[in-house]
């Protein structure tokens, strides 16, 4: 009898040790917010100072830019739109993309010109091209109990 009161009354103490352990851990929790940047009384820490005056000077060195020359605007808001993730100004993409051709020195092809398709690039092109297809080429495949099945694929009109 006594030693299960013991054993009891041990379970209670362990209890009790790791209620107290978790409420320290939470009092040890608060006190680091309030070391850290006094959130509760809603006042900015010496931290978020830093972080605030590390991010403008990193925002003045990105405008003047790399050439020491303070960039246009539409440069400003195409690479803002770009750290942000969005999309850029409607037209802008398809400009920077001429912009780019014409630095490489590539361009489109002239009408006449066919490009640098292979021909099985080409056979795959007028494969699913309406009536006038090919028939596509019958597909083996191991069906269930490991046979071979074979089946073609009919060309879809659209």
């Amino acid at each position: 009898m006594k030693e299960r009161e013991k054993r009891g009354r041990e379970g209670v103490e362990r209890v009790k040790r790791e209620r107290e352990k978790i409420e320290g851990e939470k009092k040890r929790g608060e006190r680091e917010r309030v070391r850290r940047g006094k959130e509760k009384e809603g006042e900015r820490g010496e931290r978020e100072r830093k972080k605030e005056k590390r991010r403008e000077r990193i925002n003045r060195e990105r405008e003047i830019g790399e050439g020491g020359r303070e960039k246009d605007k539409e440069e400003k808001e195409s690479e803002e739109m770009k750290r942000k993730g969005g999309k850029e100004r409607k037209g802008e993409s398809e400009e920077r993309k001429r912009k780019e051709g014409r630095e490489r020195g590539g361009g489109k092809e002239k009408e006449g010109e066919r490009g640098e398709k292979k021909e099985k690039e080409r056979e795959k092109d007028r494969m699913g091209r309406g009536r006038k297809c090919k028939k596509r080429e019958s597909k083996e495949s191991e069906g269930r109990e490991g046979r071979i099945v074979r089946r073609k694929e009919k060309d879809r009109v659209r």
